[in-house]
């Protein structure tokens, strides 16, 4: 729809095309896919403390799985572009994942690195953590020290009920 909006003139099958080129050149280079910083660490937390978490995310299934399993990440949740009407912006793919957990999205984290994705979980009314410096609710280096403030007890949810986390791959 974005495409469609900025570049009326193009066919539908104009944008298909250009996103299947796309599609190919990024299914075909993953050799610089790696967990961000911290990130198995916070699983482990989460599975620890049984919290439910998920993967969000505006890539296609395909895309989604081969940048998880190059990062060893195997979500128990994952969330695509391909489940959802909008993408982000749009919050459907994170209330989409609340929802499948049953867990209210105002006991959710979404933790982003894309202003897009902030803008999301910000409008699914989920508390945000954001990395590379973006703007969030809570403003982190690494997820490393987003594990940290779990284990110390400082994530809670409201009136102490857990935090679900939102990961984006």
């Amino acid at each position: 729809r974005t495409v469609q909006r900025l570049l009326p003139a193009l066919t539908a099958d104009a944008i298909a095309a250009a996103i299947q080129r796309k599609r190919d050149i990024e299914y075909g280079n993953l050799a610089d896919v790696v967990a961000a910083s911290g990130a198995h660490e916070l699983l482990g937390i989460l599975d620890q403390l049984r919290l439910p978490w998920a993967v969000v995310t505006n890539a296609d299934v395909r895309l989604a799985k081969a940048r998880l399993g190059r990062a060893e990440i195997n979500p128990p949740l994952l969330v695509s572009v391909e489940d959802v009407t909008d993408g982000k912006p749009d919050p459907e793919g994170y209330l989409l994942a609340a929802s499948q957990f049953k867990v209210p999205p105002s006991a959710c984290l979404v933790v982003e690195d894309s202003g897009p994705g902030l803008a999301a979980g910000r409008a699914a009314g989920m508390r945000t953590v954001a990395l590379k410096g973006l703007d969030g609710d809570l403003l982190l280096a690494d997820l490393g020290q987003l594990t940290r403030m779990m284990r110390l007890g400082k994530c809670n949810g409201d009136a102490g009920a857990p935090i679900s986390a939102a990961l984006d791959s």
